[in-house]
Order: structure tokens, then sequence, then C-alpha cells
């Protein structure tokens, strides 16, 4: 008789503590979603970005004799400080009909059949973006004066 009494008892306790922790669960998720705490964090700071296009056209690119490359460098009014170090900016380039991640590599033969890699890649700072090309067969014999990059359509885009 004793043993069957120990066994409800044990059933009923294991019962209640089951409803606790059930009712302690729910508890503590409605009190951690308070409308506070979702305002405060996600509608005061909503993620916001902007996405735009730069053209370069083949007599914009402009030769960096340090860094030994064409490059072209736009204003960009959006990328303060907060969205340059804060943020995140990507780009891309469009390239034979795709939008390609920046750095992007390609390779090709020029006219001198000289197997010549093509590096696109960006940088960024408070107010500006520019976009590199960079030409090498590794020999130093691409000729800078007969390798230009010629129109590109850069993609950018800011989170912040």
């Amino acid at each position: 008789m004793s043993l069957k009494i120990t066994q409800h008892m044990t059933r009923k306790l294991l019962n209640l503590s089951k409803i606790a922790l059930l009712v302690f669960s729910i508890s503590f998720l409605l009190g951690s979603c308070t409308k506070e705490n979702f305002t405060d964090v996600y509608i005061d700071n909503p993620t916001q970005w902007d996405a735009r296009d730069f053209v370069v056209n083949e007599n914009m690119w402009l030769w960096d004799s340090k860094d030994e490359c064409y490059y072209c460098e736009f204003n960009h009014p959006l990328l303060t400080e907060f969205v340059a170090e804060e943020g995140a900016v990507s780009a891309s380039a469009f390239i034979e009909g795709t939008f390609r991640p920046l750095a992007f590599t390609t390779y090709f033969w020029d006219e001198k059949s000289h197997y010549v890699s093509e590096t696109i890649n960006f940088e960024y700072g408070t107010n500006f973006i520019r976009f590199n090309v960079t030409a090498s067969d590794l020999f130093d014999n691409v000729n800078v004066s007969t390798f230009k990059p010629g129109k590109y359509t850069f993609k950018t885009t800011l989170i912040w």
C-alpha cells in the first residue's frame, strides 16, 4: 500500500514539475519579447542600404605608378565614416552579362602572346570608392601603354 502511495505522489510531483517548467518557459518567452526591447533594437535602427551603378568609360582610367594599376575614383556621399567603419560595402563588375563579385581575376592572351591576368578590385573610405584594374604576366612584359581597361559597369551596395 505504501508503495502505491509513493508511486502516486511521485507521479503527481513529476506532473507538477512539468507544469512549473511549462509556465516558467512561457513566462520567459513572453517576457523577453516585450515591446520596449523590440522597438529599441528593430524599429529605431532599421537596416538601410544603397545600391548604385558606376560606369567607367575607357578614357576615364588613370594610371597609378605606385600601385602599378589603372584606377577610377568616384565620390560617394552615402559612404559616410559610419558606413565605411560599421557597415558593409560590396562591389561587383558587370562582365559578359553577369555580375562578378570583386575582387575578380580573368586570364587572356595579349597581342604578343603573353598569358595575362587581369584583376579588378575596389577600395573605399569616407565619401569615396575606387576601382582598380591590374594586369600581369608575372614577368613585367605587359606594356601598360597598350594595355588599358575598357568600359566597365560596377554595382556597389552599402548596408548599414
